[in-house]
């Protein structure tokens, strides 16, 4: 889903938000109401939910719909802070 690096090898989730954000530039300058995106990453495993942004943040049987995890979430305003998230959550993951 991430792939690699370089535009060529990038994967479903880099190239979907870069062109999320290339979408927005272009009704930059037109009438619209202001847009917001945000970005969180979790990883599900053996029915436990883990915030890849905040580690220590663990809900446990996330599937039963026993209780609601919140996961850390932060505004991004361009492709490069998006990327700069995803490396970060990228090292907390315990699957590779």
């Amino acid at each position: 889903m991430e792939g690699g690096l370089t535009e060529e090898s990038m994967g479903l989730v880099p190239r979907s938000v870069k062109m999320i954000f290339e979408t927005l530039k272009k009704y930059e300058n037109e009438d619209c109401k202001s847009v917001e995106v945000f970005i969180s990453c979790f990883e599900i495993h053996i029915e436990t939910v883990r915030d890849l942004l905040d580690p220590s943040n663990v809900q446990a049987q996330f599937m039963t719909n026993q209780g609601k995890f919140k996961q850390k979430e932060y505004l991004v305003r361009h492709f490069g802070d998006v990327d700069h998230i995803m490396r970060k959550a990228r090292e907390n993951r315990s699957v590779a």
